[in-house]
């Protein structure tokens, strides 16, 4: 299947300090991270719209203005 709009993914930072090792520790295949736009949160790690709800509303507008 293709999809032909853009794929947003986002997780909490987890507490790594880089987006980098997020995405790292997520253990992705490279064919599907080409694909996607990776978003993290701080402060936050399965349940970001809950731990950080303030940062997450605020990516949620930044994603949906673009």
């Amino acid at each position: 299947m293709k999809i032909n709009i853009p794929v947003n993914l986002i997780y909490g930072d987890r507490g790594f300090k880089y987006k980098k090792t997020v995405i790292h520790k997520l253990g992705l295949p490279n064919d599907l991270l080409s694909k996607v736009n990776i978003h993290t949160v701080k402060n936050s790690c399965h349940f970001p719209m809950l731990e950080n709800p303030k940062d997450f509303s605020n990516l949620i507008k930044k994603i949906l203005i673009k």
